[in-house]
């Protein structure tokens, strides 16, 4: 194999490994880790927001990624309302954020990043 090609091969290995779908987890407090945040605001009602620090990604699958970003925040939705809610996710921008720990507005950390508020259904028993 020539150094031409392998270094070509190198290359593009590289750079699908960049590409490679984020994982469904949470972000580490205080770190720039990707992955997601909830808080509870009231009782079953509470702020999601999902974010991905991969800008390689973002710049070359963005409409891949944000859809990852979407069903990861509905993923979790789904798991902090057993019985469904009511609410849906958007794209914003850290600048924006809801939850602190993902606001921020420096110009190099305005990556998108997916938010919303859910209201969780109650089922009651008597």
């Amino acid at each position: 194999m020539s150094a031409l090609l392998k270094h070509l091969t190198l290359i593009m290995l590289l750079t699908l490994a960049g590409c490679s779908s984020l994982p469904y987890q949470p972000a580490q407090r205080d770190s720039g880790e990707s992955g997601y945040r909830d808080q509870e605001i009231a009782p079953g009602v509470f702020v999601i927001e999902v974010r991905d620090h991969n800008k390689l990604r973002l710049q070359l699958e963005r409409e891949d990624a944000l859809r990852t970003l979407t069903r990861h925040w509905q993923r979790r939705a789904s798991e902090l309302c057993r019985f469904g809610y009511r609410g849906t996710p958007e794209v914003i921008t850290p600048a924006n954020a809801r939850l602190r720990e993902f606001q921020c507005g420096l110009p190099e950390c305005q990556l998108p990043l997916v938010s919303g508020v859910v209201w969780c259904h109650q089922r009651y028993e008597l």
